[in-house]
Protein backbone atom coordinates (compact mmCIF):
# COMPACT_ATOMS: atom_id res chain seq x y z
CA UNK A 1 0.00 0.00 0.00
CA UNK A 2 1.35 3.21 -1.19
CA UNK A 3 1.82 6.17 1.22
CA UNK A 4 0.52 9.59 -0.44
CA UNK A 5 2.38 12.99 -0.07
CA UNK A 6 0.82 15.46 2.48
CA UNK A 7 -2.47 15.95 1.36
CA UNK A 8 -5.84 17.65 1.49
CA UNK A 9 -8.93 15.73 1.48
CA UNK A 10 -12.11 16.68 -0.70
CA UNK A 11 -14.76 17.75 1.85
CA UNK A 12 -17.61 15.70 2.00
CA UNK A 13 -16.09 13.04 0.15
CA UNK A 14 -15.86 9.77 2.42
CA UNK A 15 -14.84 6.10 1.48
CA UNK A 16 -18.99 5.39 2.12
CA UNK A 17 -19.51 1.30 1.68
CA UNK A 18 -16.06 1.18 -0.74
CA UNK A 19 -13.95 -1.16 0.89
CA UNK A 20 -11.22 -1.74 -2.46
CA UNK A 21 -8.07 -0.51 -0.61
CA UNK A 22 -8.77 -3.22 2.76
CA UNK A 23 -8.94 -5.93 -0.23
CA UNK A 24 -6.24 -5.01 -3.41
CA UNK A 25 -3.39 -3.84 -2.51
CA UNK A 26 -0.41 -5.59 -0.57
CA UNK A 27 -0.09 -4.48 3.55
CA UNK A 28 3.06 -4.89 4.84
CA UNK A 29 3.42 -3.37 8.11
CA UNK A 30 4.12 -4.65 11.87
CA UNK A 31 0.50 -3.70 12.79
CA UNK A 32 -0.89 -5.48 9.62
CA UNK A 33 0.40 -8.19 7.45
CA UNK A 34 -2.33 -8.84 4.79
CA UNK A 35 -1.05 -9.86 1.13
CA UNK A 36 -3.03 -8.44 -2.12
CA UNK A 37 -6.93 -9.65 -3.44
CA UNK A 38 -7.88 -10.95 0.03
CA UNK A 39 -9.90 -8.88 2.62
CA UNK A 40 -8.60 -7.15 5.62
CA UNK A 41 -9.83 -9.06 8.84
CA UNK A 42 -10.52 -6.38 10.09
CA UNK A 43 -13.17 -5.04 7.40
CA UNK A 44 -16.55 -6.53 6.25
CA UNK A 45 -17.25 -5.68 2.60
CA UNK A 46 -19.41 -2.91 1.79
CA UNK A 47 -19.60 -1.46 5.18
CA UNK A 48 -15.64 -0.77 5.53
CA UNK A 49 -13.27 -0.79 8.27
CA UNK A 50 -14.16 -2.31 11.36
CA UNK A 51 -11.54 -0.80 13.88
CA UNK A 52 -11.96 2.88 11.52
CA UNK A 53 -11.41 4.68 14.78
CA UNK A 54 -8.24 2.90 15.83
CA UNK A 55 -7.33 1.32 12.18
CA UNK A 56 -3.02 0.94 12.00
CA UNK A 57 -0.87 3.98 10.78
CA UNK A 58 -0.09 2.46 8.05
CA UNK A 59 -4.06 3.03 7.01
CA UNK A 60 -4.81 6.26 7.94
CA UNK A 61 -1.72 7.53 5.61
CA UNK A 62 -3.06 6.27 2.69
CA UNK A 63 -5.68 7.33 0.37
CA UNK A 64 -6.55 7.23 -3.04
CA UNK A 65 -6.80 9.42 -5.63
CA UNK A 66 -10.66 9.57 -5.66
CA UNK A 67 -10.00 11.32 -2.10
CA UNK A 68 -7.82 13.69 -3.30
CA UNK A 69 -8.39 15.04 -6.55
CA UNK A 70 -11.21 17.47 -6.52
CA UNK A 71 -11.36 17.20 -10.74
CA UNK A 72 -12.76 13.46 -9.92
CA UNK A 73 -16.47 12.72 -9.90
CA UNK A 74 -18.18 11.06 -7.76
CA UNK A 75 -18.40 8.14 -10.39
CA UNK A 76 -14.80 7.51 -9.88
CA UNK A 77 -15.04 5.98 -6.34
CA UNK A 78 -12.99 2.83 -6.92
CA UNK A 79 -16.11 0.58 -6.77
CA UNK A 80 -17.96 2.71 -8.50
CA UNK A 81 -15.74 3.20 -11.46
CA UNK A 82 -13.45 -0.15 -10.99
CA UNK A 83 -10.32 1.93 -10.96
CA UNK A 84 -8.26 2.56 -7.65
CA UNK A 85 -6.09 5.66 -7.87
CA UNK A 86 -3.28 5.65 -6.12
CA UNK A 87 0.08 7.64 -5.30
CA UNK A 88 3.47 5.83 -5.58
CA UNK A 89 6.77 7.08 -3.80
CA UNK A 90 10.26 7.33 -5.17
CA UNK A 91 10.94 3.80 -3.39
CA UNK A 92 8.24 1.62 -4.71
CA UNK A 93 9.39 2.68 -8.62
CA UNK A 94 12.90 1.52 -10.00
CA UNK A 95 14.99 3.99 -11.46
CA UNK A 96 14.63 2.81 -15.18
CA UNK A 97 10.41 3.17 -14.94
CA UNK A 98 10.44 6.67 -15.43
CA UNK A 99 12.55 8.61 -17.67
CA UNK A 100 15.07 10.62 -16.22
CA UNK A 101 13.64 14.25 -17.38
CA UNK A 102 10.18 13.47 -15.87
CA UNK A 103 9.78 14.89 -11.92
CA UNK A 104 9.38 11.89 -9.58
CA UNK A 105 7.93 14.09 -6.52
CA UNK A 106 3.93 12.93 -7.70
CA UNK A 107 3.43 9.64 -9.83
CA UNK A 108 0.06 8.20 -10.07
CA UNK A 109 -0.91 4.62 -10.76
CA UNK A 110 -4.09 3.20 -12.05
CA UNK A 111 -4.98 0.30 -11.10
CA UNK A 112 -7.82 -1.35 -13.19
CA UNK A 113 -9.70 -3.51 -11.24
CA UNK A 114 -12.61 -4.21 -13.90
CA UNK A 115 -11.98 -4.87 -17.20
CA UNK A 116 -14.58 -2.41 -18.84
CA UNK A 117 -13.06 0.44 -17.22
CA UNK A 118 -10.14 0.76 -19.58
CA UNK A 119 -12.65 1.93 -22.50
CA UNK A 120 -14.39 4.14 -20.43
CA UNK A 121 -14.22 7.37 -21.95
CA UNK A 122 -13.45 9.75 -18.23
CA UNK A 123 -10.29 7.41 -18.17
CA UNK A 124 -8.85 8.49 -21.14
CA UNK A 125 -9.48 11.97 -20.04
CA UNK A 126 -7.70 11.54 -16.80
CA UNK A 127 -5.07 9.56 -18.15
CA UNK A 128 -4.73 12.39 -20.58
CA UNK A 129 -4.47 15.17 -18.30
CA UNK A 130 -2.08 13.91 -16.25
CA UNK A 131 0.06 12.55 -19.34
CA UNK A 132 0.06 15.88 -20.57
CA UNK A 133 1.10 17.52 -17.60
CA UNK A 134 4.29 14.92 -17.32
CA UNK A 135 2.82 13.43 -14.42
CA UNK A 136 4.52 9.65 -14.38
CA UNK A 137 1.03 7.92 -15.14
CA UNK A 138 1.28 4.24 -15.04
CA UNK A 139 -1.62 1.71 -16.12
CA UNK A 140 -1.86 -1.20 -13.50
CA UNK A 141 -3.76 -4.32 -13.55
CA UNK A 142 -3.96 -6.33 -10.41
CA UNK A 143 -2.17 -9.96 -10.18
CA UNK A 144 -3.99 -13.14 -8.57
CA UNK A 145 -4.62 -13.39 -4.98
CA UNK A 146 -0.89 -13.18 -3.22
CA UNK A 147 0.57 -11.64 -5.85
CA UNK A 148 2.12 -8.19 -6.99
CA UNK A 149 0.29 -6.05 -9.82
CA UNK A 150 2.00 -5.54 -12.62
CA UNK A 151 2.13 -2.04 -14.16
CA UNK A 152 3.34 -0.23 -17.18
CA UNK A 153 4.25 3.46 -17.70
CA UNK A 154 1.61 5.33 -20.04
CA UNK A 155 3.58 8.68 -20.54
CA UNK A 156 6.05 7.70 -23.53
CA UNK A 157 3.68 5.77 -25.67
CA UNK A 158 0.82 8.47 -25.25
CA UNK A 159 2.16 11.38 -25.23
CA UNK A 160 2.23 12.47 -28.74
CA UNK A 161 -1.32 10.88 -28.95
CA UNK A 162 -2.32 12.91 -26.16
CA UNK A 163 -0.73 16.56 -27.64
CA UNK A 164 -2.93 15.95 -30.84
CA UNK A 165 -5.89 14.74 -29.48
CA UNK A 166 -6.00 11.37 -30.73
CA UNK A 167 -8.80 9.35 -29.33
CA UNK A 168 -8.34 6.48 -31.53
CA UNK A 169 -4.16 6.47 -30.62
CA UNK A 170 -4.96 6.60 -27.49
CA UNK A 171 -7.83 3.76 -27.15
CA UNK A 172 -5.00 1.52 -28.95
CA UNK A 173 -2.16 2.94 -26.98
CA UNK A 174 -4.28 1.47 -23.75
CA UNK A 175 -5.72 -1.66 -25.17
CA UNK A 176 -1.83 -2.78 -26.29
CA UNK A 177 -1.15 -1.72 -22.55
CA UNK A 178 -3.72 -4.15 -21.28
CA UNK A 179 -2.68 -6.85 -23.65
CA UNK A 180 1.10 -6.23 -22.41
CA UNK A 181 0.29 -6.41 -18.61
CA UNK A 182 -2.22 -9.56 -18.67
CA UNK A 183 1.04 -11.31 -20.45
CA UNK A 184 3.10 -10.41 -17.12
CA UNK A 185 4.51 -13.05 -15.40
CA UNK A 186 3.32 -12.17 -11.50
CA UNK A 187 5.48 -12.01 -8.38
CA UNK A 188 4.59 -13.55 -5.24
CA UNK A 189 3.99 -11.19 -2.54
CA UNK A 190 6.26 -11.79 0.57
CA UNK A 191 4.99 -10.12 3.81
CA UNK A 192 7.45 -9.53 6.92
CA UNK A 193 11.04 -9.20 4.60
CA UNK A 194 12.00 -5.88 6.02
CA UNK A 195 14.66 -3.95 3.78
Amino acid sequence: MARTLTVDLIAGRDCGSCTVCCKSPAIDSPELQKTTGVLCHHCVEGAGCQIYQSRPQVCRDWFCGWRVLGHLADDWRPDRSGVLIGFLTDDQVAADEVPARYDRTVMIELMILRPDAVAWQRIVEVIGGFVAAQVPTFLAVPGPVGYHSARVLLNEAMKEAIATRDGDSVMTTLNGAMKLLSCHQFVPVVLGRRQ
